[in-house]
C-alpha cells in the first residue's frame, strides 16, 4: 500500500490532480488503478481463449488511446506473438459484470541506430481506434498532455512514488469442469510505494526499489509494462500527478524502468495526429 506521510499534508493540499480532476490525495493510490491492466493475449488455436503476459498501462495522448507495455511480453523467436493479438479487458463501469475486450488497430515503433540504444526497441506502444466504446471507456486512460515527467519537474519538489503491476504469481486460470476451457481468469494486483535506487542501469532508465523498512524478496515476474508514477507539488502546495514510466525488468530486489520523456520524445510524438504514420525512426 502507498500511504502518504502526515508530514507531508503540509507540503501538499489535500488533494491531487488527476485527469484534471481533484482526488483525495489518501485515495489517490486507490484512483489509479484504473490506469494498470494486465496485459491479456488472445489464443486464437487453443482451448484457452485469454491469456495473461504481465501488465501494461493505458493513456491518452493528443487526443488517441495507447497501450504502453514491452514487446518481449509477447515472447521471443518463434514462440511471439502477433502484436494484434494482445488485447486488455476493461470494465464500463463499476456495476458492469462482464468486460470489454479492447483490441488494438495499430502500433508505433522506433528504430535506433546507436547499438547502445537497441533496448529502447523493446518499448510497445499499441494504438486503438476511436469509436463509441473507447469513448465511454476513456476515464481508463491516463492523460499524458496533463502529466508531467521525471525531467520537468525539480526533484525537491517529489514526494513520492509508486507502481501498480500484476504478478504472474496473481493470476488464476479457473477451468470449466471438462478443463478445456477457462470459465473465468482472474489476476491480482499490487500497489508499492517505491523508491530510487543508487545503482547502475542502462541510459534513459532509471532503478527504484520497494520502499519497505525490512528488505523482502520478490519475485518480479509479470511487473513488466506496469507504470511508475510520482507525485509532486507546485509552487502554491497543489499536488499533482507525474509519470516516471514503464517498468521494463525486475531483478535482485530492483525495478528498472524505462523513463517516460524517452517514451514520449521517441515514440509518441510519432503520431504528430490520429492516423499519421505510426512508424518512426529514430537514433
Amino acid at each position: 500500500m502507498v500511504d502518504v506521510p502526515p508530514l507531508l499534508h503540509a507540503r501538499a493540499k489535500a488533494s491531487v490532480l488527476i485527469n484534471g480532476l481533484l482526488v483525495a490525495i489518501d485515495d489517490a493510490k486507490f484512483s489509479l488503478d484504473r490506469f494498470s491492466r494486465p496485459l491479456v493475449l488472445h489464443n486464437a488455436d487453443s482451448a484457452y481463449s485469454v491469456s495473461v503476459s504481465g501488465s501494461c498501462m493505458l493513456a491518452r495522448y493528443r487526443g488517441e488511446n495507447l497501450l504502453i507495455s514491452t514487446r518481449h511480453q509477447l515472447g521471443q523467436g518463434e514462440e511471439r506473438r502477433a502484436e494484434t493479438e494482445a488485447c486488455v479487458a476493461l470494465y464500463d463501469d463499476t456495476t458492469s459484470s462482464e468486460p470489454t475486450l479492447l483490441t488494438p488497430s495499430g502500433s508505433i515503433a522506433a528504430t535506433f541506430s546507436d547499438l547502445g540504444g537497441k533496448f529502447l526497441e523493446d518499448i510497445l506502444i499499441l494504438t486503438f481506434e476511436r469509436g463509441d466504446k473507447t469513448a465511454q471507456l476513456s476515464t481508463h486512460f491516463l492523460r499524458l498532455d496533463d502529466t508531467k515527467t521525471l525531467n520537468e519537474v525539480e526533484p525537491r519538489r517529489i514526494f513520492g512514488y509508486l507502481t501498480i503491476a500484476y504478478p504472474t504469481s496473481g493470476n488464476q486460470p479457473i477451468l470449466t469442469p471438462d478443463s478445456t476451457s477457462y470459465e473465468e481468469f482472474q489476476t491480482g494486483f499490487v500497489r508499492f510505494a517505491l523508491e530510487p535506487a543508487d545503482a547502475s542501469t542502462e541510459d534513459h532508465h532509471m532503478a527504484f526499489r520497494v520502499k519497505e523498512e525490512v528488505r523482502k524478496l520478490r519475485d518480479f515476474d509479470g511487473y513488466s509494462g506496469a507504470p511508475v508514477y510520482f507525485y509532486y507539488s507546485d509552487d502554491g502546495g497543489q499536488a499533482h500527478l507525474g509519470w516516471v514510466g514503464i517498468i521494463r525488468l525486475g531483478g535482485n530486489g530492483l525495478l528498472h524502468v524505462h523513463l517516460a520523456d524517452v517514451i514520449k520524445r521517441n515514440y509518441l510524438s510519432a503520431r504528430t495526429r490520429p492516423g499519421a504514420d505510426a512508424t518512426k525512426k529514430a537514433g
